[in-house]
Order: C-alpha cells, then sequence, then structure tokens
C-alpha cells in the first residue's frame, strides 16, 4: 500500500490522523501524548502519525490484560515499528504510516475489525504471571488472617521456617490449586479469587506439607476432629481437618 491508501484504511478502522516530526520523535524515543492534537501539519517537517491506543503497563492499574499483552507482543515482533506515545501514567504504541509495513498496518487494524488479541499464548503467560504474583501481593496475607487458629499455627511452621519459608507453602498451594483443577478468574484488570476455595486449597496445601516433612499421618478415630479432638465436630473450621487423611497435629 502507498501512503494514501494506509491513511484511508486506518480511517476507516477507526484510527485518528495526526501529525509529529519523525526526527525528534526517533531522537527521543516517544511522543508525548499531548502533543497529538493537530489533524494538519504544522510545518514542512510533520508526518502523518496515528496513536493506536494499544497501552502498556498502566501506573492507575487502568489498562486490560488483552491490551498490555498486545503491547508487548507488537514490541517484541515488529520492533523499532512502532513509537511509544507517552502519556502521565501509560505508555501506548503509535507509528508513522510511512515507516510502516503492510503487516504492521494490516495487524493493527485487524485488532480493532477482527479478533482483539494478537498473542493467545502471551496473554495466557500474563495473566498466569499476575495470578501467581498475586501470592505475595496479598493472597497469602489475606488467606492466612482467614485460617482458624490452629492452622495459622501449621502455616507459621513452615512459613517462618529458615530451612523451608514462606515459597514452600506458596509452591504447595499452587500445587493443591492444580490437582483440583481450580483457577481464579482474571477481569483483565485484576485476580478474582474465591475466598472459600482458597482457604480450602490452603489448608490442603498444609497437610501435603505436613505429610512430606514429618512422614504420613498417624491414622486417628475419624470421628474425631484430629486438631481439637472432638467427636463428630459439626464446626466448618474442624470439617475442613477431613480434606485429606486426618492428622494428629502437635
Amino acid at each position: 500500500m502507498n501512503l494514501i491508501e494506509k491513511l484511508d484504511a486506518l480511517r476507516s478502522a477507526g484510527f485518528s490522523i495526526r501529525y509529529a516530526n519523525p526526527a525528534e520523535v526517533y531522537e527521543s524515543g516517544y511522543v508525548h501524548g499531548s502533543s497529538l492534537w493537530s489533524a494538519y501539519p504544522r510545518d514542512e517537517w510533520e508526518r502523518p502519525f496515528v496513536d493506536f491506543g494499544i497501552r502498556g503497563d498502566d501506573s492507575f492499574g487502568q489498562s486490560e490484560s488483552v491490551s498490555r499483552s498486545n503491547f508487548r507482543s507488537l514490541l517484541r515482533d515488529f520492533g523499532d515499528t512502532f513509537v511509544r506515545v507517552s502519556c502521565s501514567n501509560v505508555d501506548s504504541l503509535g507509528g508513522f504510516p510511512h515507516s510502516m509495513s503492510d503487516d504492521a498496518i494490516g495487524t493493527v487494524i485487524g485488532l480493532v475489525e477482527q479478533y482483539p488479541i494478537y498473542d493467545e499464548s502471551d496473554l495466557s503467560e500474563l495473566e498466569w504471571e499476575e495470578i501467581t504474583e498475586s501470592w505475595g501481593q496479598y493472597l497469602w496475607q489475606d488467606a492466612y488472617n482467614a485460617l482458624p487458629e490452629e492452622w495459622q499455627a501449621v502455616a507459621d511452621l513452615f512459613a517462618e521456617s529458615e530451612l523451608l519459608g514462606q515459597h514452600e507453602v506458596r509452591d504447595a498451594f499452587f500445587a493443591a490449586c492444580h490437582a483440583e483443577g481450580y483457577y481464579p478468574e482474571h477481569s483483565g484488570l485484576e485476580v478474582l479469587w474465591d475466598d472459600a476455595r482458597v482457604e480450602e486449597l490452603l489448608i490442603r496445601a498444609l497437610c501435603a506439607l505436613v505429610a512430606e516433612h514429618f512422614g504420613p499421618p498417624a491414622p486417628v478415630d475419624a470421628l474425631l476432629c484430629p486438631v481439637t479432638g472432638q467427636a463428630e465436630c459439626a464446626d466448618r473450621s474442624c470439617e475442613l481437618h477431613y480434606m485429606d487423611a486426618p492428622l494428629r497435629l502437635a
């Protein structure tokens, strides 16, 4: 496509054509979003420029995962074809159509008109990264606080160990999630955990750690809560103790 055809195709896809000076942009490596206000060249050096609105990491947490995945994947595959459009809290991808290949132009148009995800595998990887990062950000502390005191003591045994540490609990927790086929939802902006499932799976993980590091559980009367020792305990926190083989915890 020649430049006119590229601009027509971009306009048809809903993109606005603005103008910027390529020499200034390539020297700095980015263009300020606030400077892209004119629909006409302001001097003889300016050329057509398009902000594609594909946003990267946002310091306010307002960029959805699809956009953030597209941002990093397009930079990976097309490199200097794209220019960073810098705003106060986020960068987006833009470009000078005259220096963009037909493939690059067709790709960004396709994201608008056909399918919004550029690389499905990268999107899955990005969302999984954020799921695992949520453990250290808030999930561990929230889940720990929700545990019955008896299970907090078990968690402390591992989380505060110099030889094991919290990562041991984390790995066991995600192993329990995998074994049960449970994975949280990702809204695009945040990870959505089910609090009840998290508590259940964390206790499963702690049971597995006790069995791994202290040997197989000693048999006990199935009607006795292995922590409280109560018979036929109806308390929910005790019922959770039956999820794996009963453990008589000191």
